[in-house]
């Protein structure tokens, strides 16, 4: 049973990575997996040696390293310090988990092009989101305009297709 837990955790970790060997930053390795260099085989390791819940923390950082660079290299996440209305945000049919992180007070608004609604995605107090929060939006194709407002600290926000 270990050696096919082993073999499932290992399977996971590899589906997350396709495209992201292929994209590298100037130092040769993508950028945010860094710190990841032999992590699916510690995983493994871990697996192997009875330690479910170690290997599963290796597996939930080396899984949000991934989101992050494939938001990047999809062009779906925005940083910001400021309140800033970006440019539209071209969003494929599907569903996506958007994630908000800031140590501060923050809204985040998404305004779709094409029917007009607006919908408030986060608003959050100091302290809310500091360990990322995170809520479902469905895209039916079409452009969106982010907006953020009342922010009182840098943030991150990631659109990640499910």
């Amino acid at each position: 049973m270990t050696g096919r837990r082993a073999l499932v955790v290992a399977i996971c970790a590899l589906s997350l990575l396709p495209g992201c060997a292929l994209w590298t930053g100037g130092s040769g390795t993508p950028t945010g997996l860094e710190d990841h260099e032999g992590s699916v085989q510690r995983i493994i390791d871990l697996v192997h040696a009875g330690k479910p819940d170690e290997a599963l923390v290796l597996l939930d950082s080396l899984h949000a390293a991934v989101v992050t660079l494939r938001a990047d290299l999809r062009g779906l996440r925005l940083n910001g310090e400021h309140d800033t209305l970006f440019d539209p945000l071209a969003l494929s049919a599907g569903t996506y988990r958007v994630h908000f992180t800031t140590e501060g007070y923050g809204i985040v608004r998404l305004f779709d092009m094409q029917g007009g609604k607006l919908e408030t995605l986060f608003s959050m107090s100091a302290g809310d989101a500091s360990g990322g929060a995170s809520t479902i939006y469905r895209a039916d194709g079409q452009q969106v305009l982010v907006e953020t407002s009342l922010i009182t600290a840098p943030y991150t926000l990631v659109f990640e297709g499910l």
